[in-house]
């Protein structure tokens, strides 16, 4: 037998909002509901992670029916409240089911018990009684509190439907099963009442959830994500979401026809059958993801793992978050991990094997003091990028993110992408992402409206608006010194750097160094390329397939690159040259006999000494160089000659 849901209306107390203050709670962000809703609900089951655990957070579209419905009409409600009732009388009911697990889950104490014990969790009561609970510490995403009623919002009737499982203050498991909504306030005799409701148990004037076997009866019956062996965690359900009020706007000039079909396209793949405003929310809720919330998905450097398990499901389906080469995703991830690297003074930075990037890390400072690393990532373009990717700084249209990402340490979320330095257009392109520091992520975090899209400078705390005001004036100076010097500010596209990027664009796979520099010194790193000579015909070619970092001994480093070669001749010659580029970049020329290289693979030698490779074939070189600089590495291959 299913448990009977209790309805407890709240009633007007001097004091109380309306039942739809949360519609007004997050201001006017300019961020759409969509955006506001994924990154609060993230960034609360991320403040909720467990200690030493990778928590997973899911997103997954589908709809109530049958007996599942059935038991939602038994919500007892204000006969006049039509637009509820209405929303209810259907055969199948949208649903947005959001989850995480290897989290706390809503703990602590139902009913609203004081207790002058910080060490006691409030997250229940916070969560499902509370509006706006502030944290003061800039250790969580959520820091006033008023994002929860994102998902209030996103709902057409506002209710949201709560199952979590936590320890409770035995620490035994303990399921818990709540319903909650924000509706119109209304009249019902001569009592007035907020709009504000709950169903589970009521007990005399207070509303208590369904606990343990109650909770996990209805939690199964509605929920798709269940609780696995002793697993914690929270699952909500959105009733009735606002799926045809999305904003969206065509891409790259396409127009909306075009654009449908590409969208339809994705659920093609599984075979799903799914209307225009579904598939346009799972479209737009894969691009928020990525937007917002790509500190989570790449890997963590020291681990192999993403700091997060992300995933979004359209009827039991998986829809892939990452595209094809992915290499924005990775251009961002890569920049986040130089900043781990160089705060923790780690010899080795992440290895990138594809990016055609160069990273430097520069310390940002405020009365001597370190605020936070500013990491700047420069790298070429080229023909595979991908245009309608959300993560492609050079994407075209209103929809563009900017190029200089802020987030604090604590939390790695992305506050906001900005746009507060320029460069002409060039072969050779840029972003950067600034990562407070600790220490001071409590007064950024004091300069964030509601919805932490932004720091604010306009805020009447002096130290607040002082520390955003150096902020952007650092990372403007910083950006400005390292990608276009005095004596280049006019001239980024001058003929020392155009002639440089003109050879990436078409050929050039920029690599890694070992070493990364935290100051404001040079900042090594390793630019390859595999290339012809002109006139060559394409009987060879040559292609790299990717680079590592060998060793260093403080004065000369150790680097190998593996490479194929096919074509039509029987053999190919590979030629190595490597050159030292300046920070002006000047190019210096290595002698050859300084790289010490050894071949591998090599099948035989030209008489002047050149290996050669039967095709198709595959080899690798070794080669040493000096330490800390910034190097151009050329690969040439032409067709090999028989002794």
């Amino acid at each position: 037998m299913v448990t009977q849901l209790n309805w407890f209306p709240k009633e007007f107390r001097a004091g109380d909002a309306d039942g739809k203050i949360n519609e007004s709670l997050m201001g006017k962000p300019e961020l759409s509901p969509l955006e506001v809703l994924i990154r609060e609900t993230a960034q609360n089951s991320w403040d909720a992670r467990i200690l030493g655990a990778v928590p997973k957070f899911e997103i997954s579209l589908r709809s109530l029916h049958g007996g599942q419905l059935d038991l939602l009409r038994l919500l007892p409600i204000n006969q006049d409240d039509h637009e509820f009732i209405q929303a209810l009388d259907t055969d199948f009911l949208d649903v947005i089911e959001i989850s995480d697990r290897r989290t706390t889950g809503l703990d602590g104490p139902v009913d609203m018990s004081p207790t002058s014990d910080p060490s006691v969790p409030k997250n229940f009561e916070n969560l499902i009684y509370k509006v706006g609970v502030p944290r003061h510490d800039g250790k969580g995403g959520g820091t006033y509190g008023f994002g929860k009623t994102a998902t209030y919002s996103f709902s057409r009737i506002g209710t949201v439907i709560f199952w979590t499982r936590c320890r409770n203050e035995a620490g035994e498991l303990e399921d818990r099963f709540i319903a909650s909504a924000f509706r119109p306030q209304y009249s019902d005799g001569n009592r007035q009442y907020t709009g504000r409701h709950w169903w589970g148990e009521r007990r005399e004037n207070h509303i208590y959830p369904l606990r343990n076997e109650q909770a996990q009866q209805l939690g199964e019956m509605l929920f798709e994500s269940r609780f696995v062996g002793d697993e914690t965690g929270t699952s909500l359900l959105i009733l009735a979401p606002k799926l045809d009020a999305l904003d969206e706007v065509p891409l790259s000039g396409e127009d909306v026809e075009e654009e449908e079909e590409t969208h339809a396209s994705l659920s093609a793949d599984e075979g799903l059958k799914l209307s225009q405003n579904q598939v346009k929310f799972l479209n737009l809720t894969q691009q928020a993801i990525r937007e917002h919330l790509w500190p989570k998905l790449i890997e963590d450097p020291h681990t192999g793992a993403s700091p997060m398990d992300i995933s979004l499901k359209a009827y039991g389906s998986q829809i892939d978050l990452f595209e094809e080469n992915d290499r924005f995703l990775k251009l961002w991830g890569s920049t986040l991990n130089f900043i781990r690297a160089a705060e923790e003074h780690v010899d080795r930075p992440p290895a990138i094997n594809e990016l055609l990037a160069s990273t430097q890390v520069k310390a940002v400072t405020w009365h001597q003091r370190v605020i936070g690393y500013l990491g700047i990532t420069q790298f070429v373009k080229t023909d595979l990028d991908s245009p309608t990717d959300i993560l492609n700084p050079s994407r075209p249209g209103p929809q563009q993110v900017g190029r200089i990402a802020l987030m604090r340490e604590q939390t790695e979320l992305v506050v906001n992408t900005v746009n507060w330095f320029e460069l002409p257009e060039n072969n050779l392109d840029w972003i950067a992402v600034y990562r407070s520091v600790a220490d001071f992520d409590a007064l950024y975090a004091e300069s964030e409206p509601p919805a932490h899209d932004s720091w604010n400078s306009k805020t009447e705390r002096r130290e607040v608006r002082l520390l955003v005001e150096r902020t952007k004036r650092k990372v403007v100076d910083l950006l400005h010194s390292a990608l276009a010097p005095e004596n280049q500010a006019s001239t980024i596209g001058s003929t020392n750097i155009a002639r440089t990027t003109k050879v990436a664009s078409r050929f050039a796979r920029l690599l890694p160094v070992a070493k990364i520099e935290s100051n404001e010194g040079t900042n090594g790193r390793v630019a390859l390329t595999q290339r012809k000579r002109k006139g060559q015909s394409q009987q060879v070619r040559l292609s790299v397939q990717g680079q590592s970092f060998v060793q260093t001994n403080g004065l000369s480093q150790q680097q190998r690159v593996t490479f194929a070669v096919e074509g039509t001749s029987p053999l190919a010659a590979v030629r190595l040259s490597v050159a030292i580029v300046g920070e002006d970049s000047a190019i210096e020329q290595l002698d050859f006999q300084q790289l010490n290289p050894v071949w591998e693979g090599v099948s035989s030698y030209t008489e002047e000494g050149v290996p050669q490779y039967v095709l198709p074939g595959s080899g690798a070189v070794q080669f040493s160089a000096p330490a800390r600089v910034a190097l151009r590495v050329n690969l040439v291959a032409e067709e090999g000659a028989e002794n």
